[in-house]
């Protein structure tokens, strides 16, 4: 997890490393240990799987889009 934070900044590294084992987990116990069974229940863990990789791909865009990791905020009153 410290890799990650040296490489990407703090809140990537800390999202990737805290969200990243959780998902990773939750698929291989659905895969390997059919924990989760029935379609209905299927349909919610892929669509809560696809909020959290979606929300971890939002974060990593818009944490990218300046070179401190933080986003500049104008007045937006320059002349």
């Amino acid at each position: 997890q410290f890799v990650s934070l040296d490489a990407l900044g703090m809140s990537q590294g800390y999202v990737f490393g805290a969200i990243g084992p959780v998902m990773l987990s939750s698929v291989i116990s659905c895969v390997c240990f059919n924990e989760i069974r029935g379609r209905r229940n299927l349909l919610g863990f892929g669509l809560a799987l696809a909020l959290q990789v979606a929300g971890v791909v939002m974060l990593a865009v818009g944490s990218g889009a300046s070179a401190g990791g933080e986003a500049e905020v104008g007045s937006g009153m320059e002349e």
